[in-house]
């Protein structure tokens, strides 16, 4: 089963997120946020793992409850290629960076990191993107951007569906 966990960011970036997919959504450009479950979050780590679901959450309770909660800042938007995901740049502490690969490091025996998921901390804004609104949207979001700090409230555990759909597991 894949599966993922991700930081919840405080309420004030949640409401500047919300408030960039309302506009996109007036303009005309992305219907990201309208897809599935979709909330404000950075990704930490997906992995997949034979393990059952209740080892997944018993090893995510045990080691994710020892995490602080970040602080983090939003330098820039960047974006994954044209008709992929636009996204706010996080920045974290280094001591994130070296929290992670050891968190990584001891888990691995029981998650195994998706090879496919290149570590970049980030924030999605739109997602999955006509080629013509995507360099639109780049621009729309380019023109409102202003750098901002913000901080992690809780992490989750989700499980991911099919249909790309969650099912939120636990939370620390």
């Amino acid at each position: 089963m894949e599966y993922s966990v991700v930081m919840v960011v405080n309420e004030g970036i949640e409401s500047i997120i919300r408030n960039h997919w309302k506009r996109m959504f007036d303009f005309n450009l992305s219907t990201y946020h309208l897809d599935g479950d979709k909330f404000p979050h950075i990704t930490y780590l997906s992995f997949d793992t034979k393990n059952s679901m209740e080892q997944v959450i018993y090893t995510f309770k045990n080691e994710f409850s020892k995490l602080p909660k970040y602080d983090f800042n939003v330098e820039g938007i960047e974006s994954f290629g044209v008709s992929k995901a636009i996204y706010f740049a996080i920045y974290f502490p280094e001591i994130f960076y070296k929290d992670r690969l050891f968190l990584i490091n001891k888990v691995d025996n029981k998650w195994h990191e998706n090879s496919g998921f290149k570590y970049i901390s980030h924030l999605t804004i739109a997602n999955y993107l006509e080629q013509s609104k995507h360099k639109k949207t780049l621009e729309f979001l380019e023109n409102d951007f202003i750098s901002f700090k913000g901080n992690i409230n809780n992490y989750l555990l989700i499980s991911i569906n099919q249909d790309k759909t969650i099912n939120i597991l636990s939370y620390v």
